[in-house]
């Protein structure tokens, strides 16, 4: 884009207008997508790329540096205020526990994935 005024080619009030509105369009448009986005895969929907990105950061770490051994643990439902204090929740202080003792091991492959009933494969 091209823009001209009396104040020579590039008249950076006129610029930033001109950004501010399509940021503000661009905002607005992904909001809207997002919200779309939620209604139909549910409001935890970033949870699974979260944990992609997890997986992929425990291999590279892992590789990186193969004198530590990089381990990731899923230690299941805790029951907090993040789960509505779910019934069937472990309780933090055994999740903490469980999260603790299995990374502190000194022998085991890396990288690894846990969850409550051992090791992931995959």
């Amino acid at each position: 884009m091209n823009l001209k005024t009396s104040a020579g080619p590039y008249d950076t009030r006129l610029r930033m207008s001109v950004l501010q509105r399509y940021q503000m369009r661009f905002s607005h448009c992904l909001k809207l997508q997002l919200t779309r986005f939620e209604k139909s895969h549910g409001a935890f929907w970033t949870y699974g790329p979260s944990k992609a990105a997890l997986n992929y950061i425990t291999s590279v770490l892992a590789v990186a540096t193969p004198a530590v051994r990089v381990v990731s643990i899923c230690p299941g439902l805790v029951s907090t205020a993040l789960t509505s204090h779910a019934a069937k929740g472990a309780k933090p202080e055994d999740a903490a526990q469980f999260i603790v003792d299995t990374a502190l091991e000194e022998s085991g492959p890396s990288p690894a994935y846990f969850n409550k009933e051992g090791k992931i494969e995959w």
